[in-house]
């Protein structure tokens, strides 16, 4: 198993509660790399020199975020600056890129939901909005994707469109069997 520190950094809610949930999965064949969640979109907010600094060597930082945005510019620059500052290697930055936004990456992922007005229906949530508060308070959010048909190793797997198609969709990259 893979011994380094993982640092994601999440665009928001949702996507911090889906990984917490399946770093400590109990029932699932593939689980995802543990490592610490601050949510901060890495696509329109830059990581600041001083965070940078408190990385340690050997983390591979794990970039979570959707690609309905036109401009990969700060992106960019927080490459940089991880790279300069933190002495990241670009091996090891990992992009999880939910094409277009994340419920679509859910779906996408989910053999039972064709649509996302489909997994509004199965969190029995009153619209789109009211879905992302009671996906990111879910507490038993792997049985319940379970009953949508749910496949991890299937999520963060796609190609982006561009400006992201420059990056690798790392989904692989984050997902362990769990012995």
């Amino acid at each position: 198993m893979d011994r380094r520190v993982y640092q994601y950094y999440v665009e928001g809610e949702c996507e911090k509660n889906f990984l917490s949930s399946f770093m400590h999965a109990k029932s699932s064949e593939y689980i995802i790399h543990p490592g610490k969640i601050e949510k901060l979109n890495p696509v329109t907010s830059k990581i600041s020199e001083t965070k940078a600094r408190t990385i340690k060597r050997d983390t591979r930082i794990v970039f979570v975020f959707d690609t309905d945005v036109e401009n990969t510019s700060i992106l960019e620059e927080n490459i940089k600056t991880l790279k300069r500052i933190a002495f990241i290697e670009g091996k090891d930055i990992i992009f999880l890129m939910s094409v277009k936004r994340f419920e679509e990456e859910i779906v996408f992922s989910c053999s039972n939901i064709k649509d996302v007005k489909g997994l509004i229906k199965l969190f029995n949530s009153q619209g789109l909005s009211a879905f992302k508060t009671d996906f990111s308070h879910c507490k038993n959010l792997e049985d319940k994707l379970k009953q949508a048909g749910f496949e991890i190793k299937t999520m963060w797997i796609r190609s982006a469109s561009q400006p992201f198609d420059k990056f690798e969709n790392g989904g692989k990259h984050i997902i362990i069997k769990d012995n």
